[in-house]
């Protein structure tokens, strides 16, 4: 798909024409490059040109750079730019000499993405009589991959007014191919040129994570605009919190903001589910910006560049500036800090009694790296990985003179081994700037009502996050999450907050960037239970604070404390009143609450808490110690209970206690199965299904019988009864014991403690059985036995697996609603673990029960599926190899049985899917018969590993992008259309390449229906004859003359090698076929597959060498010429 190509007619241009490039049939190649460069924004060496670039001579054409150039040191400045009047240089004359004959012109215009293309000062007069249109076809390439592609006709009489400018979209370097045409035939095809789009400076933004993205962003816009300088070209670590079709274009004095141009528009956009997958694709993306840099220097070597990255990437600056031997006064450098880490990584870093000494041997091997890159051309090893960079973050800012260090409260950093004599020095410095995003937001967004609308487009920011509170009249607590993995206890935490503030406020979450909500089935469950409602992950929390300046906050360690109006901060996680008091500049010190778990409590306190049971200490700020009287609380998350102490001395004096918010189940009353975590295959199980009373519970082999199904109900105080299916009779304590080892059995419902059980949640999505005899107690597997017979059983809570266990609905209940709307077409169905691997049709099996397998990307028939949307809401997945459709083997319900293929069966719901988009632009894949997802076995991306249905569990093993694709049939009508031409209609003989003697012909010149076609030699008979003719769309049908019967492949069969033969004509695929050149000679393709041709057998050239259908694989077997 192409770029939006826009038609301005300009009256005049803000910037204008400073190349020309020249394009005929005479000139192969041409670089557009510019002259002039502004000042860099904190190089005061950097040479100043005039606002408005005077135009080149008409002659001048672009300088390259010489070998002195791209071999300067950083001492060694750019020689200037020929200026205009002044004579070509040799190569210049050279050019100029050969475009003088020039019909058509493209003039890329300086500091823009419009190409005016004109006609030619001497073109000729009449040439309206032979061309009516100007084509121009022009891509950005990277790697061999079509980055950005541009596509436009263009009436010859608007190319005529010589004010016609096509907007290439991005800057850099182009391959353009102009042609020209009368009547829609094409009258002539001009040799490719190279189209260079450049400005005098740039601005190189690859910026990981969320605060400094946010920081970089608010200074697109106000007084002080970056995008005053020179266009923007961003890469952002996570791309899906951002609208990458809502970036500010130039407007004004202000230049455009584009993405990173030599990443396609899905590439750009796309970002991995998990956050480590998010950060390495990420960093494998900065040699990308490398290259970018190092085109737009071959293009101009006189533009300069501000590259702004994140303090923890110094090696960015080794590979983006040094590496690509950009002089001293044509860069300046802005890093940003990553958050709570620059503090902690520079007080690590300068520790110890000398940190000057430090410092000054840091700036040493700073610079050694530097000559080195500048040098080679490179950076060496060191200086190329993050991780061994990181050190040098304030070492390389120093020594730079033109580079700034963003922080957002330099006061934080700290050396404890001088005082913090240098610490202050750093803070002193000119070069620090202290960033604050709240004054940001005042100073560049708030006064501009076009910037605020700019700016919530671009991070898809929504005004009606909190609606529901201000309709119930409430305040707003949002409760700030970290990265899922770290959440540990976050139910509790929120339980003891909601409990405590009660219906004063409006609770709602707002989790890490790295790993939003709509990833995570767990999460979505987690806060289901809490009655929490989910705030976009990917919107940073200052920029919600800001235009929601009313709400409160409290959660897990954060930078956004710090952006919070007084009084706003009500309670941190995880983190004593202690350790927020020893820092008088503390975010965490004005608070309500401090809380943590248990084992970091007061020893008085721990004492306090009963054994087996989930408790957390609670400290209180001294303003409602004065108001309430207890400084502290002991929060039962176990008992659901707040114990209110106050602290005399050594001693705890209870002042009152609180019935708090329970623990809901986490599962729903129905039917189950109960999976042990210990294997897939494992659930709880009645031996032989019987039905007596004390009948012995175990684990078995999963064969979904009535023995295996449990019904799940609840009392009025949320206490669970688990009934066998098959027997009536419940899970049942044996002697109503609660000591560790008793044994499980059933037994008939009486309705006793020994009978009650509370199903609460654990990680990955899984639970444990309580009992409610003692809250300590849990349903466990014996020895952690993992095999079938294994004995069940109560046990003291450890968290281990064998007290895991996952609930899987023996009826799914699996709604249409909230999908995503996928346009029905063709797809690949790529990885998210590995996006160059997708599903594949294993071994392109025809036969139902076919599997699935992950496979390197191919685009073969057997990776393409055609999804449609039945009238239910639910999708089908067909694979346009098998023509069969994806489906959950069997219907089982239980987790790790390899997906299938079966014929299509428009009532059966395991061939029915729900698609929900995940994080950016991922999906995950439900099947509605058995509520399981599409997985990655294992999440391992070899190839070959398994397809498997599993239960959701919000890892990268179950996203997958949807990346759309031609069709097969698709593919073969283009091609008929385009080759529908390649042998004109008559008779012909055929010579297999592989054997120059021999031709194509009917088996024994039988004129039998079936009869085989084989390789022979040539003989001059009929039933060497074939006679060619088409089909309205192109398709070609071979009729042997001798028999009037056509070429067919027996039965449409497409398993390779499949028969050839000749069979009455029926106008079917089977006898349908595209001829397509190759280096000269013919391909015979089938219109049963792209990926099918005419083949003969072996290559062989002796006679009866059978001639079969085969996969395509460019051997000279698969080449042949039409003989008249």
């Amino acid at each position: 798909m192409g770029l939006l190509l826009m038609h301005r007619v300009y009256p005049s241009m803000r910037q204008r024409t400073l190349r020309r490039i020249f394009i005929s049939t005479l000139l192969s190649t041409a670089l557009g490059v510019g002259t002039s460069v502004l000042p860099a924004q904190a190089a005061p060496t950097a040479p100043s040109t005039e606002a408005t670039p005077t135009a080149p001579h008409a002659t001048q054409t672009p300088s390259v750079p010489s070998e002195a150039s791209s071999a300067a040191t950083p001492e060694v400045s750019a020689s200037p730019s020929q200026e205009e009047g002044t004579a070509p240089s040799t190569q210049s004359r050279r050019v100029a000499r050969s475009t003088a004959a020039s019909e058509i012109l493209l003039e890329p215009q300086r500091n823009t993405t419009q190409v005016r293309v004109r006609l030619g000062d001497d073109a000729a007069a009449d040439i309206a009589d032979t061309i009516d249109t100007v084509h121009v076809q022009a891509t950005m390439n990277y790697r061999g991959k079509v980055t950005r592609e541009i596509d436009k006709k263009i009436p010859l009489a608007q190319v005529q007014e010589g004010n016609y400018f096509l907007d290439f979209g991005t800057f850099g370097k182009f391959t353009v191919e102009l042609s020209t045409e009368k009547n829609g035939s094409l009258v002539r095809r001009f040799p490719k040129q190279t189209v260079g789009v450049t400005a005098d400076s740039y601005n190189i933004a690859p910026v990981s994570a969320t605060l400094p993205v946010a920081m970089f962003s608010l200074n697109l816009w106000g007084e002080n605009s970056v995008r005053k300088t020179g266009p923007v070209i961003a890469m952002f670590e996570r791309p899906n919190a951002y609208d990458w079709g809502a970036l500010p274009g130039p407007a004004g004095p202000e230049y455009g903001v584009y993405a990173l141009p030599y990443l396609t528009e899905r590439e750009n956009a796309f970002q991995p589910g998990g956050f480590d997958e998010a950060s390495q694709q990420f960093r494998n993306c900065i040699d990308i910006v490398a290259d970018y840099v190092r085109d737009l220097r071959e293009l101009d070597p006189s533009s300069a560049f501000h590259l702004y990255s994140v303090d923890m990437f110094p090696n960015m600056v080794q590979k983006v500036i040094y590496a690509n031997r950009i002089p001293q006064d044509h860069y300046t450098i802005n890093l940003i800090t990553d958050g709570a880490y620059s503090y902690v990584k520079f007080a690590d870093l300068y520790q110890g009694s000398n940190p000057k000494g430090t410092h000054g041997r840091l700036v040493r091997e700073w610079k050694e790296m530097k000559e080195h890159a500048y040098a080679n051309g490179r950076a060496d090893t060191k200086a190329s990985d993050q991780g061994s960079t990181v050190d040098y973050l304030w070492a390389l800012v120093d020594s730079e003179p033109n580079a700034h260090w963003w922080l957002a409260r330099p006061k934080l950093l700290s050396t404890s081994g001088d005082g913090n004599a240098f610490a202050t020095q750093v803070q002193k410095s000119p070069k620090v700037r202290g960033i604050n995003i709240s004054q940001l937001l005042s100073a560049n967004i708030k006064p501009s009502k076009e910037a605020t609308e700019q700016f919530k487009a671009l991070y898809n920011f929504n005004d009606g996050y909190f609606s529901a509170a201000e309709h119930e009249g409430k305040d707003v607590l949002l409760l700030l999450g970290t990265i899922h993995p770290n959440e540990q206890g976050f139910e509790d935490y929120a339980r003891f907050t909601k409990s405590y503030y009660g219906d004063r406020y409006a609770y709602y979450y707002k989790g890490h960037p790295a790993t939003p909500t709509e990833m995570s089935i767990p999460k979505q469950e987690q806060l289901k239970r809490l009655g929490m409602e989910d705030v976009d992950a990917s919107i940073a929390a200052e920029l919600i604070l800001f235009f929601n300046p009313g709400i409160d906050i409290a959660g897990y360690q954060s930078s956004t404390f710090e952006s919070t109006q007084a009084g706003r901060s009500k309670g941190v996680f995880n983190y004593t009143k202690g350790e927020a008091m020893a820092k008088a500049d503390s975010p965490y010190r004005d608070l309500d609450f401090w809380i943590v778990p248990i084992d970091r409590a007061w020893d008085q306190l721990k004492r306090l808490c009963p054994g087996g049971h989930s408790c957390y200490q609670v400290e209180f700020s001294e303003e409602i110690t004065a108001r309430e009287g207890y400084t502290h609380a002991l929060w039962d998350a176990t008992e659901s209970v707040i114990v209110y102490y106050k602290k005399q001395g050594d001693r705890f004096e209870k002042l009152r206690s609180q019935d708090a918010i329970g623990e809901k189940s986490s599962v729903e009353p129905g039917e189950y199965f109960i999976k042990s975590a210990l294997a897939d295959h494992l659930v709880l199980d009645i031996p032989g299904a019987s039905r007596d009373d004390g009948a012995n519970v175990q684990l078995w082999d999963a064969n979904r019988s009535d023995a295996q199904k449990w019904r799940v109900s609840y009392d009025s105080q949320g206490f669970a009864t688990i009934t066998n299916v098959a027997s009536g009779k419940v899970l049942d304590a044996q002697w109503a014991s609660s000591r560790p080892g008793t044994n499980v059995d059933q037994w008939s419902s009486n309705g006793t403690l020994a009978q009650k059980w509370r199903i609460t949640a654990g990680d990955q999505g899984r639970v444990k059985i309580v009992s409610a005899l003692d809250s300590a107690i849990v349903l466990d597997v014996a020895a952690a036995n993992a095999s079938a017979g294994a004995n069940v059983g109560l046990w003291n809570a450890n968290g281990s697996d064998a007290q895991a266990f996952s609930f899987i609905p023996t009826q799914p209940k699996v709604s249409s609603a909230g999908q995503a709307d996928i346009v029905p077409g063709y797809y690949e169905l790529a990885s998210v673990v590995d996006a160059m691997k997708g599903i594949d049709l294993k071994d392109f099996a025809l036969n139902n029960g076919a599997r699935l397998q992950l496979w390197g990307s191919s685009k073969t028939d057997n990776q393409i599926w055609k999804i449609s949307r039945e009238p239910d809401g639910f999708y089908r997945l067909v694979n346009t190899w098998s023509n069969k459709s994806l489906d959950s083997t069997d219907g089982t319900p239980i987790p790790g049985t390899e997906l299938q293929l079966w014929d299509t069966d428009t009532s059966n719901m395991n061939q029915k899917w729900v698609i929900f988009s995940v994080t950016g632009g991922a999906y995950m894949l439900r099947n509605v018969g058995t509520g399981l997802v599409v997985n990655l076995r294992w999440g391992q991306a070899r190839d070959g590993m398994a397809i498997d249905g599993y239960l959701p569990n919000g890892t990268t093993a179950q996203q997958w992008r949807l990346n759309p694709v031609q069709g097969p049939q698709e593919i073969l009508d283009q091609w008929a259309k385009e080759y529908r031409n390649e042998v004109p209609d008559g008779e012909y003989q055929i010579r297999p390449v592989a054997a120059p003697n021999n031709r194509v012909e009917v088996q024994w010149a039988s004129r039998d229906a079936g009869a085989r076609v084989w390789s022979y030699q040539s003989n001059g008979s009929a039933a060497q004859k074939w006679r060619i003719s088409r089909d309205d769309k192109g398709y070609v049908t071979l009729t042997n003359v001798a028999s009037g019967k056509v070429l067919d492949v027996f039965a449409a069969w497409k398993n390779w090698p499949a028969r050839v033969n000749q069979q009455p004509s029926n106008a079917s695929l089977a006898q349908k076929w595209v001829i397509q050149d190759r280096g000269g000679h013919k391909v015979l393709i089938s219109a049963l597959s792209p990926m099918l041709v005419l083949d003969l057998e072996g290559g062989r050239s002796q006679n009866e060498t059978t001639v079969h259908l085969y996969q395509d694989n460019g051997s000279s077997a698969q080449r042949f010429d039409f003989l008249k």
